[in-house]
């Protein structure tokens, strides 16, 4: 198994109904580190996320059709992107049970528009980092099982060989035995 290149950029998913957000947030995150993937509604979001992996999911909470809280439900609620992290982004909700309510649904962070971009380049830089640890961690763990597998069949191989040298001496001893 190989390791995979921990220098290959990470998927980001930023999603926003208002291209001109999507054009800032490009902007912002501008970083060779990081393949960006843009998506205009939570539908194409969902349909982004079933054919790529992502290292971290940037949600506009409001767009027409369904809000980022929707789409975080469903994202939350399968197997294979359950643990991407989300960061919510929003113009909109500022009130406290908005930010508890993007808390408790189980996003990372709940951030206002206009956004800080030293702060959300820090925070993006902190998820693709830990992102690209755990994908090493994966490969390692991978070596490590095919690993013991092989040393369990060498294992088994050199009892088998053990065994035959066993009956082998046996028969020659059985054999030098009977002759005197």
């Amino acid at each position: 198994m190989d390791t995979p290149n921990l220098d290959t950029p990470v998927n980001i998913l930023i999603v926003d109904d208002e291209p001109k957000n999507l054009a800032v947030l490009e902007t912002v995150l501008d970083d060779p580190g990081y393949r960006l993937v843009r998506a205009t509604s939570g539908e194409e979001a969902l349909l982004a996320l079933m054919a790529e992996e992502f290292a971290l999911l940037l949600l506009d909470v409001r767009m027409p059709g369904m809000s980022g809280f929707e789409v975080e439900q469903l994202v939350k609620e399968r197997r294979k992107t359950a643990r991407i992290p989300i960061l919510f982004l929003t113009a909109y909700y500022n009130e406290d049970q908005h930010i508890l309510e993007g808390y408790v649904s189980g996003a990372v962070d709940y951030l206002h528009k206009p956004v800080n971009s030293a702060v959300l380049r820090s925070k993006v830089a902190v998820f693709a980092e830990l992102h690209r640890k755990g994908r090493a961690l994966e490969a390692s763990n991978r070596l490590l099982l095919n690993e013991v597998s092989e040393r369990r069949n060498a294992e088994e191989k050199l009892g088998d060989l053990n065994r035959t040298l066993d009956r082998r001496a046996r028969s020659v001893f059985s054999s030098l035995s009977d002759r005197l």
